[in-house]
């Protein structure tokens, strides 16, 4: 699940603002100097609204897939770690994975297994996949 989104910001590249949440498709790029640097900027042509003439430098831009871990543990060195990937494009948790400290989550007992169940439950039903990849 170690995977880093880089932003593409080829013409035609889905991106989201970060700013609004919003998705959309990059449709023309140019270089501008700013405070002393030169830094890409973008038109993007917004999904809700193609039409309008919208312009983001590329740090304000991101992937339309994110992750992240979440780790539950004691005051012992046993942890379960879950990785989760949001899709943005469709609104739901593509891919879920879970580890442990010791290997096998299953084998772990206490409230932080209960944290993590209730969790992960709780993940599940709030945004499905048509295909989940868990």
């Amino acid at each position: 699940m170690n995977k880093n989104y880089k932003l593409s910001v080829k013409t035609g590249a889905r991106v989201r603002v970060l700013a609004t949440g919003e998705l959309g498709t990059i449709a023309d790029k140019m270089l501008i100097r700013r405070n002393g640097r030169v830094k890409t900027y973008c038109n993007i042509h917004l999904d809700k609204n193609p039409k309008q003439d919208t312009w983001y430098f590329a740090d304000k831009l991101g992937s339309t897939k994110e992750f992240a871990f979440l780790t539950f543990g004691d005051n012992t060195d046993n942890k379960i770690i879950v990785g989760v990937e949001l899709d943005h494009e469709h609104a739901c948790i593509s891919e879920m994975k879970v580890a442990g400290v010791p290997d096998d989550p299953e084998q772990h007992q206490g409230f932080y297994k209960l944290l993590a169940a209730t969790v992960i439950q709780s993940l599940q039903k709030s945004r499905p996949c048509a295909t989940p990849k868990q």
